[in-house]
């Protein structure tokens, strides 16, 4: 026995083995645990053993697999890979760069196209159904009639139309709204026919509830006098409507008629004389309407724009409105007011020798006037000046 076994305790190998030996048979299944390996099997064991952080070598005939901690793909909750191959990506970008007229394509590609609002989608979406309803062949019209009182006994003398346009997605749609953009094509001339046409029965109506009118005015597309034989047009309308009396008849011409050549419109305006037509120019004296033209065009009824009615009503404008008042009548046009506002400017109307006026929405005066639109038939049944 050595001199450190003696001091340290430690069995020799004998002595573990006799030990072993002398241990009964149901207790030799501890035998691998109560064993203690000798010194040179812990030898072999440690040369053995790989060493901490050394990777065993791959062995060449089994392909090395790939470690599943880190994925290039994201897995979505349902087990679904959602993911894109990086290296296919990076392909894609070297491609691209490599080409710069496709990037530069693409960029533009992308600048131009725009993401249309949400207004523009709806305004596209949305159909203009008052072109649709001009544009059809059968257009649901309905008529309604203001009155033109006397200056003097203030009750109705004439009446002017307006023509409305019934659309079952629009409603009812005044004159105001579609009459211009009409203007602009042969559908103003289709609704200046009609406009024609029903003016023969509404005199018809006034005749048969004995009602006797200065006249009954109707409007009529500026586009007429360069496209067609006026007087010819009108002398047929007229057979054709079985109109007898046509000093009732009124063709009223909005003021962008001036814009026309002036000599049609001179012609026309002469033709209606011959056929004994009445001429009205409306909207007379606003910023868009020249006064020059007048000179060359013998209308029979000038109607006085709202602004010119403003400045008829304002004492400290009297002297001047009453020249232009008075410069209107020495063109031989009677005056008619369109939207008195109040007793100063019908009054005003009076002094001027005006023909009638029209009574504002915004009337204020002493005067009881009746509905400012009415149909036919409320029409047909008002009181009357019986000396005009």
């Amino acid at each position: 026995m050595s001199e450190y076994e003696a001091v340290s305790g430690v069995p020799t190998d004998e002595e573990v083995t006799e030990a072993v030996s002398n241990i009964p048979a149901d207790e030799k299944e501890n035998e691998a645990v109560l064993s203690v390996p000798s010194d040179a099997e812990e030898t072999e064991a440690e040369s053995e053993t790989p060493a901490e952080n050394e990777e065993p070598e791959a062995d060449s005939d089994i392909p090395a697999v790939k470690e599943d901690t880190e994925t290039d793909s994201e897995v979505s909750a349902d087990g679904e890979e959602t993911g894109t191959d990086p290296e296919a990506e990076a392909d894609e970008e070297e491609a691209t760069d490599a080409d710069p007229e496709a990037k530069a394509d693409e960029e533009e590609t992308e600048s131009d196209t725009e993401v249309p609002t949400d207004d523009e989608e709806e305004a596209e979406k949305k159909p203009d159904y008052v072109k649709i309803t001009l544009e059809s062949n059968i257009v649901p019209l309905e008529v309604k009639f203001s009155q033109i009182n006397s200056c003097h006994r203030k009750t109705p003398i004439a009446y002017r139309t307006f023509t409305y346009v019934n659309s079952v997605i629009e409603g009812s749609i005044p004159p105001e709204r579609y009459a211009y953009a009409a203007d602009e094509t042969d559908r103003g001339i289709r609704m200046t026919k009609w406009n024609i046409a029903y003016a023969a029965e509404a005199l018809d109506a006034f005749e048969k509830g004995g009602r006797h009118v200065g006249f009954i005015s109707v409007r009529v597309s500026p586009r007429i006098v360069r496209e067609v034989d006026f007087y010819n047009y009108l002398q047929e309308m007229m057979a054709e409507c079985g109109i007898t009396d046509p000093e009732k008849l009124c063709l009223e011409f909005p003021r962008t008629v001036l814009y026309e050549d002036h000599e049609n419109v001179r012609r026309a305006v002469l033709a209606m004389k011959l056929l004994k037509v009445k001429s009205m120019l409306s909207d007379c004296g606003e910023l868009d309407c020249p006064v020059t033209p007048l000179f060359h065009m013998p209308f029979d009824y000038l109607l006085l724009a709202g602004d010119i009615m403003t400045l008829v009503g304002d004492r400290n404008k009297t002297e001047a409105t009453n020249a232009f008042l008075t410069f209107l009548r020495t063109l031989k046009c009677e005056l008619i007011g369109d939207g008195a506002e109040n007793d100063d400017q019908i009054s005003a109307l009076q002094r001027a020798d005006a023909f009638g006026y029209i009574p504002s929405p915004d009337y204020t005066g002493e005067v009881e006037h009746g509905p400012l639109r009415m149909t036919l038939d409320e029409a047909v049944s008002q009181s009357e000046v019986e000396d005009f």
